[in-house]
């Protein structure tokens, strides 16, 4: 089969796992794999595809025959550990990227996802160091600096969580969840117009954003403006899919309010 046929065929299967078509992408690649079964572009779009259909260990297969192919393959190590994210064993996901962050030391997206695996074990030390590298290498990496935020933010080192979140919101002012944690920043400091202000700019960017519209909620009650407050908690309670009674006297609702943190993980 002539490379050019191979090339088509691969970019026939790729178009087709984006068009949510997986099963029919496999067909394609597993013509190009039965003429070049070390085909890494066709093994890779073939993980990709199992991926997509949540297959995930399967996907796994691909990516090791890609790396005994070509062990210095970055992208294979890296997607590994996204598969291997995504079934949660966090472990051997670090161990992947590791080696994709070894072959490139600046492998942006492999940082990003030791920093957040570390989040998500609750080892934020860990997750800083990895994170401050981002933004060392990537200075205007916004998702980076929301990160370090946030973690600040959990530390309760306010100062320090507002300056990164800032930085995030200025490199990218469309970014809820910075605006978001910058909101929570402002409602820890009692600056209750500064906190709206930020939460307001979540919610217009994302307006099911939840944690948003809690915030806000508790912002204003802070404030002293219970009619804001009510609306802002009536949307949360909205999102939540609890019914609300507009019978019922609502500022005594708070009563039933599950508590939550003051955050977005």
């Amino acid at each position: 089969m002539e490379e050019e046929k191979l090339e088509r065929l691969n970019k026939k299967a790729l178009k087709l796992v984006n068009e949510d078509k997986p099963e029919e992408a496999i067909e394609c690649l597993n013509e190009v794999l039965s003429y070049d079964d070390e085909n890494t572009m066709a093994l890779s779009n073939k993980a990709f595809a199992h991926s997509k259909m949540g297959n995930h260990k399967k996907a796994m297969e691909f990516y090791d025959k890609i790396t005994e192919i070509d062990e210095l393959d970055e992208e294979a190590w890296y997607n590994k550990a996204i598969a291997l994210k995504r079934l949660k064993k966090y472990e051997e996901a670090l161990k992947s990227l590791d080696v994709a962050t070894t072959i490139n030391p600046k492998h942006i997206d492999a940082l990003q996802t030791k920093g957040e695996i570390f989040v998500q074990k609750k080892k934020y030390n860990e997750a800083l160091a990895i994170f401050h590298n981002v933004t060392k290498i990537y200075p205007d990496h916004s998702g980076a600096w929301e990160r370090k935020g946030m973690i600040y933010l959990n530390q309760k080192k306010y100062d320090l969580a507002e300056d990164c979140l800032y930085k995030a919101v200025q490199i990218n002012p469309m970014f809820p969840k910075a605006l978001c944690n910058l909101g929570a920043v402002y409602l820890a400091k009692e600056k209750y117009d500064m906190a709206i202000k930020a939460l307001d700019s979540a919610t217009d960017f994302r307006p099911e954003y939840k944690q948003a519209w809690y915030n806000k909620y508790i912002a204003n009650r802070e404030k002293g403006d219970a009619e804001k407050a009510d609306e802002c908690y009536k949307k949360y309670l909205e999102l939540e899919n609890v019914e609300i009674d507009e019978e019922s006297d609502f500022p005594f609702a708070e009563a039933t309010l599950r508590l939550r943190e003051q955050f977005s993980d």
